[in-house]
Parts: structure tokens; C-alpha cells; sequence
């Protein structure tokens, strides 16, 4: 296919020009040659795309590759007036996301400087998108948002006590770009629907019941991460990692967006530095955001680092951190 081609592509894929290697490595020729047929046209009904798939040579089996191209990304569903299915050209954006997620292992031969590239990329579109909704709320207006509060561990186990089985597990976006091999990865929970655009309607997604969910979760909660989420969607958040929460540091929105639902009481008295553990004091290795420090053979909290997620007192042996309600 000729340079010039693929640069077309890139624009109708809304690919920024900077990626052209990763674009090439992360579609195949036939789903190129595919943005390339649709164009900017508006969306297709399943007939007439694979109509053109079939006068394109791009495929014997069209609905096999629209299934294809619809479970990577490159096309997504619309529905017309009358609820009728059609399918236009994904982006770019959303493929990458996509890649790295699902297609991990060829993500990580990418050369790190590149990754770390399209990571800064497409963080920063991500914010464009959801900047305002969060300086809405830092101005105390209710608007919608994903990871709007942070959860304890109790709190987490009660909402899945009030969600419908199977509970749908993939892995986390911001961990797949990110590719730490540090914390577990596949901690994105959500409920199986047939939504339009959606994992599981992709084809995405491991089905586990309620209480391998919750049994995870404790085991994640051990291990540091962060329940953030709601009826809707929720995920087990590293400081490092998270989108949601990268954006918060940048905006200052601790104490706002992720919104806590507990404050933290630190009884010094309690707290033997968990002289028993090998690996030092928990609370020390597990905060995200750096709120316990070990200082003089002492464990010092502090406040104005604190984002009130929880983890620090759902894992000291001691009781010696409590999650009080917010209003005492």
C-alpha cells in the first residue's frame, strides 16, 4: 500500500501523523483499505457495508470481518431514527486503547519511548474530553462522571451484593498502556449488557460470579489497589496508572473528584511500624499517594497527602487507621 494512502487513512482515522509506524503495526491492510472505502460517508447499514466488503475484495466472509473490525475497534455500532443497526469508521484513539489492552504483548514490542508517546497522546485527548465535567464538580455542580468516589473495601462489597451475575472482568486500560507488571492488570469489573460499543458486546470479557468478584477484590485491596466506581462501571485504581486519577493530580481536585466517602484517623498509639512484616509497615507500601512515611523508626500520617481511598485501613494488622463516615 502507498505511503500516500496511508496517510489518508490516518486523517480519516484521526491518527495523528507522528504514529505512523504504530498505525501500520496495530491494522491489518484489509481493515486499512477499509477506513480508506468509508471515508467520512455517515453510517452504513450491515447490507450495504458488506456489500462494499464483498466489491472490495477486502473479505470472502463479510460479516465475519465486520465482527472483526467491530471487536478491535475500527468500526463501532450507531443506530439510525429508528433503532436500526449501522456501523461507521471507530478512531484511532479508541483502537489504541484497545490494543494495548487486548493485544498486550504485541503492545509491549512497541519500544517504550514510543508507548510512553502515545501514552501522553492519548491522555491528553482524554482529558479534552473530560476536563470541564471535573471542574464542574470541583465548583460543586452533580454532573455525570466515571470514577466519581472512591470505595471501602465494605462499601465495595455491598454494592456487589446488589449487582445481577455473571460480573464481566477485563483488564484495566490505564495498566495495559502503561504496561506495569508490578500490580495485577485485569481488575476492570462491570455487568454483562448488550449495549452497543461496550467490551462485552465486543466480544471482551471474562464472566465470574458475584462472589469471585469480591473475592478478588479483597485480594486486590491487599495488594494496593484503589475500588473507585459505581453502579455502572468500576475498576481497582493505581495512583500511578489511572487516567481518572492523573487528571485529578493535574487539576487539584483531591478531596472532590474522586470524591471520598470516609475520612482517615490515624491512632498513633495503636501502630507498632508492623514490627511482625518482613516487607516494613503496610501502610507505607500500599498509600498511592505517599500519606505514610516511616520516619524515626515511627509511622507519621499525613493529611494533606491523603486522598481517602480507604486501602491503608482495610490492610493495617493493627487497627491502628480507622475509615470513619464522613460526617463524625
Amino acid at each position: 500500500m502507498q505511503q500516500e494512502q496511508i496517510y489518508r487513512a490516518m486523517a480519516l482515522f484521526q491518527a495523528p501523523l507522528e504514529f505512523y509506524q504504530e498505525f501500520i503495526l496495530m491494522l491489518t491492510e484489509a481493515e486499512i483499505r477499509l477506513i480508506l472505502d468509508i471515508g467520512n460517508q455517515g453510517p452504513l447499514y450491515e447490507t450495504e457495508l458488506c456489500q462494499r466488503i464483498v466489491e472490495n475484495g477486502l473479505s470472502r466472509d463479510p460479516l465475519q470481518f465486520i465482527r472483526q473490525c467491530y471487536n478491535r475497534s475500527v468500526l463501532c455500532k450507531d443506530r439510525d431514527a429508528e433503532n436500526r443497526l449501522t456501523y461507521r469508521l471507530d478512531t484511532f484513539y479508541n483502537r489504541l486503547g484497545d490494543y494495548a489492552i487486548y493485544e498486550n504483548e504485541d503492545w509491549g514490542r512497541i519500544p517504550k519511548e514510543r508507548r510512553q508517546a502515545l501514552d501522553h497522546w492519548k491522555h491528553r485527548a482524554y482529558m479534552e474530553d473530560y476536563q470541564e465535567s471535573v471542574e464542574k464538580i470541583m465548583q460543586g455542580e452533580d454532573v455525570p462522571m466515571h470514577n466519581r468516589a472512591f470505595l471501602t473495601l465494605e462499601e465495595t462489597m455491598a454494592l456487589f451484593d446488589r449487582q445481577p451475575e455473571p460480573v464481566i472482568v477485563n483488564p484495566c486500560h490505564c495498566k495495559s498502556m502503561i504496561r506495569d507488571q508490578n500490580r495485577p492488570r485485569h481488575v476492570c469489573l462491570s455487568w454483562a449488557d448488550n449495549q452497543d460499543n461496550t467490551p462485552y458486546d465486543r466480544g471482551h470479557g471474562e464472566a465470574i460470579s458475584r462472589e469471585e468478584a469480591k473475592r478478588r477484590i479483597r485480594q486486590w485491596n491487599a495488594q494496593g489497589l484503589m475500588q473507585c466506581g459505581d453502579e455502572y462501571g468500576f475498576c481497582n485504581c493505581d495512583g500511578r496508572c489511572c487516567y481518572p486519577l492523573r487528571m485529578a493530580k493535574r487539576l487539584g481536585s483531591r478531596g472532590l473528584y474522586p470524591a471520598p466517602n470516609c475520612r482517615i484517623q490515624f491512632h498513633a498509639q495503636k501502630c507498632d511500624g508492623c514490627a511482625q512484616e518482613a516487607e516494613g509497615p503496610r501502610c507505607v507500601k500500599l498509600c498511592n499517594f505517599g500519606a505514610f512515611l516511616q520516619k524515626d523508626g515511627k509511622i507519621v500520617y499525613r493529611p494533606e497527602q491523603c486522598w481517602r481511598c480507604g486501602v491503608c485501613a482495610a490492610n493495617c494488622p493493627q487497627n491502628a487507621i480507622s475509615a470513619l463516615p464522613l460526617q463524625p
